[in-house]
């Protein structure tokens, strides 16, 4: 099949296109320091500040626990109007 031949020498053709972009991609990328895309973005782990929890009053952490028991509340009765 003449056909045949030709579709499957034109998608080699293509492959070997894709593959030296696909080199060109990766050399442009490595000498922008970026490797191959893989690796984590953002700062390094354990760099900079490290973080402190913030503390509550015994107040805000009261008013927290009404607030939240009230929606409970409020969900419960919900509920069982169903």
């Amino acid at each position: 099949m003449p056909g045949f031949d030709r579709v499957v020498k034109d998608l080699q053709r293509t492959a070997q296109y894709l593959e030296r972009q696909l080199q060109a991609v990766r050399e442009a990328l490595s000498s922008l320091g970026g490797g191959a895309g893989r690796g984590r973005r953002g700062r390094p782990k354990g760099a900079g500040v490290p973080r402190r929890r913030r503390k509550l009053s015994a107040d805000a952490r009261r008013r927290i626990s009404e607030a939240q028991k009230a929606r409970w509340a409020r969900q419960r009765a919900k509920a069982g109007k169903k």
